[in-house]
């Protein structure tokens, strides 16, 4: 399913949180792709002087929250979109009161690059072996620690997450998208876990 702004039908909406619920494997991805534009731009006309970047990544960690861990929600109790709008509407507040810390800028971007010399990287940024970083990578789902793997092998082709379960049967167009957004999200843990933010 492309993304767009425009929210799911209800039919598409119900068959989504079925599968979600029933533990299909292409429920998360399918999920994400269709939910975090309009989640996103829900929190921009909610929060009319959010960054739009803090919105999408409020949107992206909901989202994340809630197909990482499928028990917590329940269709009888409330619809999906629902149910999304309300974790978002929890992580903007958080976000907001992380910035209201002024947090340190740093730079991550080492990140997406291979592991070499003892695994420092320029400018004084953490290295690997930086307890904040063993801890937050350590709380990874399956699928987050994929991603950093191939990330920290400096492999850069979206091609290659078609081999994370449940991303198999997503289209290239979507896996591309996905590819960023999940790499964009694991920069921005990461840093937030040394005390940054970006």
């Amino acid at each position: 399913m492309p993304q767009s702004s425009t929210w799911p039908t209800e039919a598409e909406t119900c068959r989504m949180a079925t599968d979600l619920v029933s533990g299909v494997a292409t429920a998360p991805g399918e999920i994400f792709s269709a939910f975090l534009n309009p989640v996103t731009h829900y929190l921009e006309r909610r929060s009319r002087f959010a960054d739009p970047e803090q919105c999408e990544t409020a949107a992206a960690d909901a989202i994340f929250a809630v197909v990482k861990r499928p028990s917590r929600y329940d269709p009888n109790r409330l619809e999906l979109d629902a149910f999304l709008r309300m974790v978002a509407r929890r992580k903007m507040a958080s976000l907001f009161a992380k910035d209201n810390q002024h947090p340190k800028i740093i730079s991550l971007e080492f990140v997406a690059e291979p592991v070499a010399h003892g695994n420092h990287s320029p400018n004084d940024s953490p290295s690997w072996d930086d307890p904040r970083l063993v801890a937050e990578v350590a709380a990874f789902d399956p699928t987050e620690s994929a991603v950093l793997e191939l990330m920290r092998c400096g492999n850069r082709s979206s091609a290659a997450f078609a081999t994370i379960p449940g991303l198999a049967d997503v289209s290239p167009n979507e896996l591309a998208t996905l590819a960023k957004q999940w790499k964009d999200r694991i920069k921005k843990r990461l840093t937030r876990a040394v005390g940054g933010a970006k």
